[in-house]
Order: structure tokens, then sequence, then C-alpha cells
């Protein structure tokens, strides 16, 4: 019989530092947290769309308008007579256009993309439009692009008036306001109950025999209250041995202890999230630095397998699902390392969550912590704390409920922008200097 621990959801800060802890209800009464601006918006879709493409666009105008004090100018279109086509095809029709867009003299742009179909592929639309709108080109910033597809579009319009189509609008809009760079909430407080200056480093790195078993992928830091200290993409070098040079994972630690550095952060607590489990001697590797800098430190894997059975709880003669927060340990479980680790199911997306979010249980392993002050038990509670309010500041989804922490989240983002061989050029910083969730 598991036995499950319930996390109070946090709070967060609205425009005028009002709060909530539900954050449309936030968005509402008080509005976003970096306030209202004028998104200037691009469009590139297939030309037999362009009604629904437009009754879309109408929509997320006006939810832009009532929930962030918003306003969207449409700049230009560019719709295709040809709704397949292959990637060079499609990248020569659209390079110059999108060049020319990046050039304007505009804040706050946008592109919105319409596909026939998701196609997150090297050789798909997806990517061939990002190579041209977020690749370093003479110095000027990266063009944030919105992806839809076009059976979206037809799910809008058939459900249009109800409630479905509203939730398709209002995702929409979330991520319009995201994607320019602003943050319609933040928390109140810092994620960690037992240390007041935290970081917390999300990154997902593959090794692959064809490069030489060189690790390739991104690294996300986040301070304390769950906002971003830096990113930058990586590489680690595999020795004959299967060992990881020393040089390259040292070089790797230091750039995010510099990063805090830099924000002027010292960090009493170093929390590690990987994407996926641990390789060689990673593990050793972040221990025997950390315990040589003095910091206390907790590592922990989000296996990619995602999911599992979600909690159910009886009321009366019901079966009801329960709200999202609750986490119980799940057991002894197998890594790729071939050792065993404890693992852990959060409810991170419960009976609180808008209707049509499927339920969800997130499992993460506790591979190794060392917390001088805190005892192991306590240090559970917390970690546990900071995996699900981590879940909750990320602005890509239905209004801030996630399956997974950010730190996850966008570490696996800015990975597959390195693994398409895109070198990321800077995003125009309207309010924040490092807007990750731009990608």
């Amino acid at each position: 019989m598991l036995s499950w621990h319930k996390i109070e959801p946090p709070k967060f800060l609205f425009a005028g530092n009002n709060t909530h802890r539900i954050p449309r209800k936030g968005l509402q009464e008080y509005g976003p947290y970096d306030g209202g601006t004028k998104i200037n918006l691009h469009i590139i879709a297939p030309q037999r769309h362009r009604r629904y493409t437009m009754d879309i666009i109408n929509g997320v105008k006006e939810r832009l308008e009532d929930l962030f004090s918003t306003d969207v100018e449409l700049v230009d279109e560019l719709y295709l007579g040809k709704e397949e086509m292959q990637r060079r095809q499609y990248q020569r029709v659209i390079i110059n256009r999108v060049l020319e867009w990046r050039r304007e003299n505009r804040r706050a742009k946008l592109l919105f993309q319409v596909i026939p179909w998701r196609d997150t592929k090297p050789g798909g639309y997806y990517w061939a439009l990002r190579k041209v709108s977020l690749s370093r080109y003479d110095g000027v910033p990266a063009l944030p692009v919105q992806t839809i597809t076009v059976d979206r579009l037809r799910e809008y319009h058939r459900y249009y008036g109800k409630k479905k189509a509203e939730g398709i609008v209002e995702n929409l809009a979330i991520a319009f306001y995201a994607k320019v760079g602003l943050r319609p909430w933040i928390l109140v407080g810092n994620i960690s109950e037992n240390y007041e200056s935290a970081i917390y480093v999300g990154y997902d790195i593959s090794y692959r025999e064809d490069i030489g078993q060189r690790g390739m992928g991104g690294v996300v830091v986040f301070d304390s209250r769950g906002q971003v200290i830096d990113y930058f993409e990586c590489e680690i070098q595999v020795e004959k041995g299967d060992r990881i040079s020393d040089a390259s994972f040292r070089a790797f630690l230091d750039i995010i202890i510099y990063s805090a550095e830099a924000s002027k952060i010292r960090p009493q607590l170093i929390v590690f999230h990987r994407d996926g489990d641990y390789y060689y001697d990673e593990v050793q590797k972040i221990s025997r630095y950390m315990e040589q800098w003095g910091y206390d430190y907790v590592i922990l894997s989000f296996p990619k397998r995602r999911g599992g059975f979600p909690l159910l709880k009886r009321m009366g003669y019901k079966t009801k699902l329960v709200e999202s927060g609750y986490y119980a340990e799940l057991g002894w479980q197998l890594a790729k390392d071939g050792k065993w680790y404890k693992t852990y199911g959060l409810q991170s997306l419960g009976s609180d969550v808008p209707i049509g979010v499927p339920p969800n249980i997130l499992r993460f392993r506790l591979i190794k912590q060392k917390t001088r002050k805190i005892r192991a038990r306590e240090m559970l509670r917390d970690t546990a704390r900071q995996v699900f309010w981590l879940t909750r500041l990320n602005y890509a989804t239905k209004l801030g409920y996630a399956k997974l922490p950010i730190t996850v989240h966008y570490s696996h983002k800015l990975a597959n922008v390195k693994r398409n061989n895109i070198a990321l050029a800077e995003f125009d910083k309207i309010k924040h200097n490092k807007p990750i969730w731009m990608i």
C-alpha cells in the first residue's frame, strides 16, 4: 500500500504584486506580471487554410486583450500554394521573407506557423523554419515561432463557441505572450522550504558513438524562484573505458557556477535535474566537485519513459481523481547504469487542472543527495515540493499546468536545438535577460 503525502500548490505573483493560486483567475483579476504589450505578428501557412488561420488568430487576439492587456498587429503574411513540399523547397520559399522579418526594427515580434501535421523530425517543417528563424545571422535577433497543425485549426473551427475551442485559443494566447519574452506570472516565494539561496540545473545530454561518444545537449540554470539565470549548449567528451573526460565535465560544472556568480548568487544548494538516466561516471563527478566546493546538493533523474497510473481516492461510494501535489515512494527501480535507485511518483496533473488536460504521474529518481543540516526525510519533502512547483512555471502549457518541471522541459528543448545543428541567436530582451521560453 503506497503512502501518499500532499504538497500545497504555490502562489503566483501578477501585475501590481497581486497574488493568486490559480493562474487563469490571477490573470483575469490582475493582469500579467510583465504587463501588456503589442505583439507584431507574421504568418506562414498553407493558402487553402487561410480562412481557418485568420479565424483562430482573431480568437487569440480577443483572449490576449482580455487576459493579457495585449494587442496584436498583423504585420505580414506568407501563404504557400502547396500544402506539402520537401524541406529544402520549403526553406527556399520562406528564407528571404523570414530574414527580412528578422531585420525589421520592431519589438515583440512573433512568427505563427501552420503545418500540415505534427512533424518534429530533422527534415520536417517544424525544424526547417526554426533553422532560418532562430539561427545566428548577421547579428540580428532570433524570431520566435509558435507552431500549430492544420488538425488543430480544424478542431477550433469544429468546436467554435464551445469550451474546447476556448481552451485552444487560451493556450495560444499564453504561448504568444510568453514567446515574445514576457512572463504571465512568477512565484511569490522560494521554491525550497529549507534553503534561501538555491539554483536548479536542468540538463539533457545524449552520447553518440557516431561522433566519438561525445555528449551533446543543453543546460538551463534557474534561481531560487524559478527565474532563468542562464542557458547554454554543452559538449562532454568520453574517453576510453567509458570514463567522462575530467576537463570537459569540470568545464560543464564551472560554467553553471559562474553563471550563478555572475548574477550575484551564492547558492547554498545546487539541485541537478537530468532528463533521462545518468551515464558513465556523471554522478561520481558531480558529487566529487560539489563536495570539493562545499555545496549541498541533490541529484535527480527523470526517466524518459513518462507517466503511470494517476492517484484516485474514495469519497463515499465514489472514486475520484485527487488534486495535483500528492507524492509517494514507488520503491527501488533499475536505471540504465545497472544500479537501483529509490523512485518517487508525483501527481503533477490532478483533478484541479482545466477540463481536457489528462492526469499525469511524474516519476523521478533520487540518485544522491548531501544536505548537511537537513535530515533526509525533511529534505525528501522539500525535493518533491521543488519538483512540483517547477511544473507550475511552464508558460507553454494550458495556463501553467504541466507534466514536467521547467528544468527538464527547457533543457530538452535546448538540446533539440543543438541536435538540429542550430547555433541559437540572441533573443530580443524586453523585460527579462534570458527568456529561454522563447525557443
